[in-house]
């Protein structure tokens, strides 16, 4: 799931403002910490008036959410600890299924066309493989088919709402390990994701939502920093188990890969050297589970690569 701002605030002012709340509020709720949006579990954002929380109000206007990502309620269960799959001739081809609503025949309304699906299973598998830099995950993409349904509601789900069922209980193809993308109009998501062990409870949910104009070839105004494709990406990485790099903040655990740098919060923009927690590393702003703009984007590390093998062959093979 990821938080996306895919419009420019509107007035400049709007900063100044929401710096005096800001300043007045952080006091109260810093100690508290917020809700996680992918586990519930606590954690500290920065809220302090210092140099990490100024950068990234000041990139909001090119940053992926100005609220918070949709909540879905879903738990990320771990493997059993006596779960050890032999991966180092790790391979898995994935289907994709494409699902594309719209509200009418238009790119502009969400009819996207075959070329901009092509490229987008493409940047599934360049990013997947490695090509861009970080290591080769092992997982390989290959679309299975494309259905386009007009349906204005559906086009305008939300997320967890009983059109985003409904649509996904009448187009949903294959089994836990095929991959289900709809692309829909996002309203000011980028997209969002089911976690592999919620297959099981609840299969016609599963899949990843992305907002159309986020795909490669897009011209759509509004997703200038985010339409190379990596959204879905990003949203495959929570499909295959991976957290975002920032989650639990600082705190130990974090994301539960060891070499992923602690980050306090998101990242937006490319904030090259930004370094918000004591941990040693700078924070991994590259990854693609972080919130960087698209072009910001080019890793996934060793470690999550291990992580999401382990959940696929154990939740999805």
């Amino acid at each position: 799931m990821r938080k996306s701002m895919l419009r420019r605030w509107h007035a400049r002012t709007g900063l100044v403002a929401l710096l005096v709340v800001v300043t007045a509020v952080c006091a109260a709720t810093a100690n508290a910490g917020r809700t996680s949006v992918l586990t519930g579990a606590p954690y500290s954002p920065a809220c302090s008036l210092g140099s990490s929380f100024l950068d990234s109000l000041a990139a909001r206007g090119s940053a992926r959410g100005e609220r918070q990502e949709p909540n879905l309620n879903q738990v990320l269960e771990e493997v059993p600890a006596d779960f050890h799959p032999n991966t180092a001739n790790f391979g898995a081809t994935i289907p994709v299924y494409m699902h594309v609503i719209r509200s009418g025949n238009a790119v502009e309304q969400g009819n996207v066309p075959n070329s901009w699906i092509r490229k987008q299973v493409e940047a599934l598998n360049l990013s997947y493989a490695g090509f861009y830099g970080g290591v080769d995950t092992g997982f390989r993409f290959e679309l299975a088919g494309v259905d386009r349904t007009t349906n204005a509601r559906w086009f305008n789900m939300t997320p967890g709402g009983e059109d985003e069922f409904k649509a996904k209980r009448a187009l949903r193809q294959g089994g836990p390990d095929a991959l289900n993308i709809y692309t829909v109009d996002g309203g000011r998501l980028l997209g969002w994701a089911y976690f592999p062990s919620g297959y099981e409870s609840r299969p016609s949910v599963d899949g990843v939502i992305i907002a159309f104009g986020s795909m490669p070839g897009s011209a759509i105004p509004g997703y200038e920093a985010y339409n190379l494709g990596f959204t879905a990406t990003h949203e495959a990485g929570h499909w295959l188990g991976l957290y975002h790099t920032f989650q639990g903040g600082c705190n130990a655990n974090g994301d539960y890969v060891s070499d992923t740098p602690a980050e306090k919060g998101p990242a937006f923009g490319c904030q090259v050297g930004r370094d918000t927690c004591l941990e040693a590393g700078v924070d991994p702003i590259h990854n693609y589970m972080d919130y960087s703009d698209d072009p910001c984007y080019f890793e996934f590390s060793a470690g999550q690569a291990e992580r999401m093998q382990a959940q696929y062959l154990f939740f999805r093979s």
